[in-house]
């Protein structure tokens, strides 16, 4: 199967904003994962596994999506300093 071509204008706007973008929800994500860390070792939400179970699953949803967007990044970087060159 032939390879697709494409290009990529990293120095574009359009680039630059999805970067700034893809950080701004990378730290989201790790101050949520952090806050739901927190909660999760609160006595309140600990002795109640219905609510430490949803809690966890917040918790669990939102790791997936940090790895998600972390591969994204790499992507997008190592697409970058390719382009560099």
């Amino acid at each position: 199967m032939p390879a697709i071509a494409s290009s990529m204008d990293c120095k574009s706007k359009d680039f630059r904003a999805n970067q700034v973008a893809m950080r701004e929800l990378i730290a989201e994500l790790e101050k949520r994962i952090a806050d739901l860390s927190r909660k999760m070792s609160e006595p309140e939400v600990a002795r109640e596994i219905t609510r430490l179970v949803a809690v966890n699953d917040e918790y669990q949803q939102a790791e997936t999506r940090l790895v998600e967007l972390m591969d994204e990044w790499e992507r997008a970087e190592a697409t970058a300093s390719s382009s560099k060159r």
